[in-house]
This record gives structure tokens, C-alpha cells and sequence, in this order.
């Protein structure tokens, strides 16, 4: 069955399409809706279940009106009972066919519910292939700062990073740079000042004892790591300039 909807009362403006279910339950199954809504979305597909009494299920699929950093459709799924209200994991797709994946969003188990780690399919343009969130609200993203990052290949031995922020500016502080995936092998230490631009130029650049010489190369060369953060959700962790 189908139901359309319009904003006037002649029935000529049509605003949304629902679909539902050829079954016993004849549930509603999609909506889709003629201009994006507040999160840019014109189409939802709902699970066949009636979870909270309100004659639908939760959302499994849902598509852009037109892509967001390469990101046109998802897919969701859910942690069990008892808490299957929160999003366990968001699969992110290039095309309406939900056929190529460009990333991967994973969820806090716990009620705010919030990103916690998100993968890509291909490195950004800082390289990168692996973020971790921290558990908060930045500055009223809905989303937390960068604690954790990993590139797809190192750079002058660089693969992984962790972030540590001042306390009271939420500032970034300090980013240590791993030669492996598990932030075990510590190979460069880069500190920054306190300052009102973003993160601020590196004030002090400290290195472990041994530099390699990729490492004493760039030391030699005057390259400086650059971060920009500003308070955004999708801070890019590192950048070479």
C-alpha cells in the first residue's frame, strides 16, 4: 500500500511518499520525501517490527539528497536488548544502492549514544584511514575531539597518533606520533602553545632519543606539523605543510 501526502488541500503539492509492508502486520516500511529534511535526508526505510508500540520499526537505511563528504546512503544497525534504541554501528555509501562503501561509523554503548570511532574506505586527505572520538559534546557538535588517529602508510615512519588537550581551553596540546597501528612504538612527541588560533604553531618539538633518519632528515629540512581543529567535529589531525 501506499500513502502520499501533500501540503495543500486540493492535493496537488505532494511533500511525502509512505510505503508499507504486502504482509500480515502491513507495517510501515519507507518514507520518502520530496525536499531533505533538517539532516539532509529524503528517504527512510524502517525494520518490520513494532519495537516501541508505535506501529513502526527503527530506521535501517536512509539516503541524502545529495552526498556529504562522499556519503549519499547509509546503513544502521543496533546493539541488543536491553538497550537495541542505541546505534551500534552506520555504514556510509557513495551511491543510492548502498553498494560502495566509503566509511564506517561506530557508537558508544551508553545512553548519549555518540560516534566513537570512524574508518574510511580510502585515506582523507591527510592520509588518514582511522579516527577515535572522545565521549562529549565539543562545543555542541555532537561529537567528541580526536583522541586517537591512524594513516593507511606511515609517513617518515609515522603511522598512528594520539591527542592530548589542555584542560581548560580544550585546546590540542599534544600529538605523539607510533611507527605502528597500536600506539606502542613512540617515535616523536610534537607540543603546542596555548593559543587563540586553533591549535597554535608547535612550540616546543620533541623527539625520542634515537631519531631515525627519515626523522633527523625533516628535523634538518624545517617541516613543521601543522594541526587544525578550531572547536569542528571533523578535525583533521595532522597536515604537512
Amino acid at each position: 500500500m501506499t500513502k502520499r501526502a501533500y501540503s495543500d488541500s486540493d492535493y496537488a503539492v505532494l511533500v511525502a511518499t509512505y510505503e508499507y509492508r504486502n504482509n500480515f502486520s502491513n507495517r510501515f516500511e519507507s518514507k520518502t520525501s520530496v525536499s531533505p529534511d533538517s539532516d539532509g535526508m529524503i528517504y527512510y526505510r524502517y525494520m518490520d517490527e513494532d519495537r516501541y508500540g508505535i506501529g513502526y520499526g527503527r530506521i535501517d537505511r536512509s539516503r541524502r539528497q545529495t552526498a556529504l563528504n562522499g556519503e549519499l546512503s547509509y546503513k544502521y544497525e543496533y546493539y541488543a536488548s536491553p538497550n537495541e534504541r542505541w546505534r551500534q554501528r552506520k555504514m556510509a555509501y557513495s551511491d543510492d544502492n548502498y553498494y560502495m562503501q566509503v566509511a564506517t561509523y561506530y557508537y558508544f554503548y551508553n545512553v548519549d549514544n555518540r560516534v566513537e570511532v570512524k574508518t574510511l574506505a580510502s585515506p582523507d586527505p591527510d592520509g588518514m584511514i582511522y579516527y577515535k572520538y572522545m565521549d562529549e559534546n565539543w562545543n555542541g557538535t555532537g561529537i567528541g575531539r580526536v583522541n586517537s588517529s591512524r594513516r593507511q602508510t606511515a609517513f617518515n615512519r609515522e603511522l598512528s597518533y594520539t591527542y592530548d588537550y589542555y584542560a581548560v581551553s580544550g585546546r590540542l596540546m599534544t600529538i605523539r606520533a607510533y611507527s605502528d597501528l597500536y600506539w606502542t612504538n613512540l617515535v616523536a612527541t610534537y607540543d603546542y602553545e596555548d593559543m587563540e588560533q586553533g591549535m597554535g604553531d608547535p612550540d616546543v618539538l620533541q623527539r625520542v632519543a634515537t631519531i631515525s633518519e627519515a626523522q633527523a632528515q625533516r628535523q634538518a629540512s624545517g617541516a613543521a606539523i601543522v594541526g587544525e581543529m578550531a572547536g569542528k567535529s571533523d578535525y583533521k589531525s595532522l597536515q604537512l605543510k
